[in-house]
């Protein structure tokens, strides 16, 4: 996108239809319901404010998805904005995608802990 002002309500809920299009393309392509349910959920929160259905269970595939989109998009240099240095990301605090009481969100900076799915009864896709 190079609009280099706010989104409007109608563009904004273009947007937001973007994970429901890479699920309908996975799935036309042959793609697993699991991976299919990483890209649809990837903008989706624990407490349910995300889009596009609103749910608030997310596997941890999802989450660190949603991670790495967020990463990405930090990076990326934007109309409105600069791209992020590499450590600004990292500097930012775990507890902005972890509500309390959720486990923990894993963090671009953190090493890979692949007991962390069974430790916090996550199921695998």
């Amino acid at each position: 996108m190079k609009k280099p002002a706010a989104l409007d309500d109608e563009e904004y809920e273009l947007v937001q239809k973007h994970a429901i299009w890479g699920d309908s393309l996975l799935r036309r392509l042959g793609f697993s319901s699991g991976v299919r349910r990483l890209v649809r959920g990837h903008h989706e929160r624990l407490d349910g404010s995300g889009y596009p259905d609103g749910v608030t269970a997310l596997s941890l595939e999802t989450r660190v998805l949603a991670v790495c989109d967020v990463y990405d998009a930090l990076r990326s240099e934007r109309v409105y904005r600069e791209a992020w240095t590499t450590s600004a990301p990292s500097s930012r605090p775990s507890s902005a995608c972890s509500p309390p009481a959720a486990p923990p969100c894993p963090s671009p900076s953190s090493p890979a802990d692949p007991d962390a799915r069974l430790e916090h009864g996550f199921a695998p896709l």
